[in-house]
């Protein structure tokens, strides 16, 4: 993990989550971008969120993109709160093409969505004197 909060401090973890999304996308943006509904009975992701795509290839195949999603209750392994309530960013790899090792979540289409991280906007407590 990355930064100066506390979350940064502790171990990091790798953690399987799964959840069905249904992705609808807004006209006229370039990257593209569009709302994520929560489809499935999620304990952890609720309601709308956002995505954007972060990387595409030359000719506009999308191949990593992102997620802004509500985690109201935040993210407890084995008892303990490892991400606190609040906005998760999810990054994810993209290939069209059937899943491969690692692929544990495959579209309708023959899309693969892999290599996951979620990272968390932590406040760190810091005061700013702009002149």
């Amino acid at each position: 993990l990355g930064g100066t909060g506390e979350l940064a401090k502790g171990d990091a973890m790798s953690v399987n989550i799964g959840v069905a999304v249904q992705l609808t996308m807004d006209e006229g943006f370039d990257p593209p971008q569009g709302s994520v509904f929560i489809l499935s009975d999620s304990k952890i992701f609720k309601g709308e969120g956002f995505w954007s795509v972060l990387e595409d290839t030359d000719e506009g195949v999308p191949t990593v993109f992102q997620a802004n999603l509500k985690c109201p209750e935040g993210i407890t392994v084995s008892g303990d709160l490892v991400i606190p309530p609040g906005n998760v960013y999810v990054n994810m790899q993209i290939k069209d093409e059937p899943p491969q090792e690692g692929a544990v979540v495959r579209g309708l289409d023959g899309v693969s969505f892999y290599n996951g991280r979620l990272t968390v906007k932590e406040d760190v407590k810091s005061s700013f004197m702009l002149t």
